[in-house]
């Protein structure tokens, strides 16, 4: 329905966003004013994912938003290129155990087991 709300550019830059590549609402306009701002980075090739790493001092957290940033910017990849892109920029040496005990298949499933292991995080923090 809110897909019929658009017209021109943004509806198919909505039609052409996959599968729940947006986590809720909160994260739509963010994600659309990345795409039509002025300051609008050129498409990215798929490649260059592998060079987004988790900053020195960035929160996993911070870093799940960051590298979701740069996955707006590339045109036509892989699902596989943006799962093995996240986890090999991810510098949480548990994160990356947990990870790689059971790889994710889908960057949705790698997403809701970051989610989980950050909530973890914060709940032993409290």
């Amino acid at each position: 329905m809110f897909n019929s709300t658009l017209v021109g550019n943004a509806r198919n830059w909505f039609s052409k966003l996959p599968s729940r590549s947006i986590d809720g609402l909160e994260e739509l306009p963010r994600a659309f004013c990345l795409n039509f701002t002025q300051r609008k980075k050129c498409a990215k090739n798929p490649i260059e994912l592998a060079r987004v790493k988790q900053r020195q001092g960035e929160s996993t957290s911070a870093y799940v938003e960051h590298y979701k940033d740069e996955c707006i910017h590339v045109k036509a990849f892989l699902e596989i290129l943006k799962i093995s892109g996240f986890m090999n920029g991810i510098n949480n040496p548990e994160l990356i155990k947990r990870l790689n005990d059971r790889v994710p298949q889908t960057f949705d499933e790698l997403m809701k087991r970051t989610r989980s292991f950050i909530q973890g995080e914060v709940a032993a923090a409290t």
